[in-house]
């Protein structure tokens, strides 16, 4: 007749052996774990910052309702720095008018849709055409 063996669990005898109770301070231990792993009321979970929805941002939303593009060119560092200037004497010329904003990109706005409608009436006699005739022949 076979004798049956019985199977040994080491891990089990490691881990939930009677020698566990016998460490000094491993409840106290536990204990002090369990109270530093749950949050405080006054301290901020993931919860407290929800995750941004997927798709378009608010600027594009922005730019779609007023029906703007940004676009880039380039401007000699003599026209920037006037643009500059003219946008702070604007700023002073305007300083008492209530909801003016002066910007750049309002100033350059404005001042190509003088100068396109100046192209459209006048057509070749136009101060953009002279200036770009003029600029060329140099």
């Amino acid at each position: 007749m076979a004798v049956k063996k019985e199977k040994i669990n080491i891990l089990d005898d490691l881990l939930g052996g009677p020698h566990f109770d016998q460490i000094p301070g491993l409840e106290e231990l536990n204990d002090l774990v369990k109270r530093c792993a749950q949050p405080r009321e006054d301290e901020l979970t993931f919860d407290d910052f929800p995750l941004k929805k997927k798709g378009k941002s608010r600027k594009d939303e922005n730019q779609k309702l007023i029906g703007k593009k940004r676009i880039t060119h380039y401007l000699s560092s003599q026209l920037a720095a006037e643009l500059d200037d003219t946008k702070e004497s604007l700023i002073k010329l305007m300083a008492g008018e209530y909801g003016t904003r002066v910007t750049k990109s309002l100033i350059i706005e404005q001042a190509l849709k003088v100068i396109m409608n100046d192209f459209e009436i006048k057509g070749e006699k136009s101060a953009l055409v002279k200036r770009i005739l003029a600029k060329n022949s140099k």
